[in-house]
């Protein structure tokens, strides 16, 4: 979920683990929306005893908005990391050769260009620079890609620009949040936030000069963190928000808003005060 051209745009990944686009002006009601040929998911196989099953779990795509042009980028079927210039789907995506078994996050570079993070398959986060274009390319030869060792989850990273800088968050094996701002890879010094306990991917966003960080607690119950910063500040439980997926945030028309997918299977989307 971002804001883009006044208006507010969401991407998800269907039932029918397709891509999904769609733009709202104010929150309340959708004006546009489309379903993309792409699909976001992967394979998960449950064994019990000499049996096992396989089904098809569903990936959440990213959205990004650097310059004049919106991206969304996504985990493909085959486990590679796609990118899409979003104003024109019907255009073949850029299928990168890295890999990974979780959604990726993609967030402006600040210098026009782009930033994709993801969880590689040894649990680390990467970071990739992706330059200007209306295809973003990588660095030659991957060069450009930073592994960093200090970040290490079984989740996505939330990746955001604030403030000039990068900042990365990511769910640590201990399920604790931890976040790192100024991200100079492979330089990283995160922060371990011990308040903030989850068994899924945080989120971000840069929001009137602070920074915000959201998560789903071990209660399903999502959690705003303003200021995030700030090792003093005070999470807000959002008692009326339970899912059991990772939340979603946007700073749009000087608000803060905030979805997340339901215990119902349906998206929600809020404006907080």
């Amino acid at each position: 979920m971002i804001s883009w051209h006044d208006q507010l745009q969401l991407a998800w990944t269907g039932s029918d683990l397709r891509i999904n686009l769609a733009s709202t002006p104010d929150g309340s009601q959708v004006t546009a929306r489309q379903r993309l040929d792409q699909r976001s998911f992967k394979q998960v196989t449950t064994r019990t005893g000499d049996s096992s099953s396989t089904r098809r779990v569903a990936l959440a795509p990213s959205l990004a908005a650097s310059g004049d042009r919106l991206y969304l980028a996504w985990t493909g079927s085959n486990a590679a990391l796609n990118l899409l210039a979003a104003e024109a789907p019907a255009q073949a995506p850029l299928t990168l050769r890295e890999r990974s078994g979780h959604s990726p996050s993609l967030a402006p570079s600040g210098d026009g260009g782009l930033v994709l993070a993801w969880t590689g398959t040894d649990r680390h986060v990467n970071l990739l620079p992706l330059d200007q274009g209306p295809y973003p390319a990588p660095g030659a030869a991957g060069a450009a890609k930073s592994t960093l060792e200090q970040a290490r989850t079984a989740d996505p990273p939330a990746v955001c620009f604030h403030r000039g800088n990068l900042v990365l968050a990511w769910t640590g094996t201990d399920h604790c949040v931890n976040i790192a701002a100024g991200v100079t890879p492979p330089a990283v010094r995160p922060a371990r936030l011990d308040g903030a306990r989850t068994l899924h991917a945080p989120a971000l966003c840069s929001h009137q000069g602070g920074l915000v960080l959201a998560w789903t607690g071990t209660d399903h119950r999502v959690n705003i963190l303003t200021g995030a910063e700030e090792p003093l500040s005070t999470p807000v439980r959002l008692d009326e928000a339970r899912t059991r997926h990772a939340p979603a945030l946007c700073s749009y028309q000087d608000s803060l808003f905030v979805a997340w997918c339901g215990t119902d299977g349906r998206l929600n989307l809020a404006r907080l005060p």
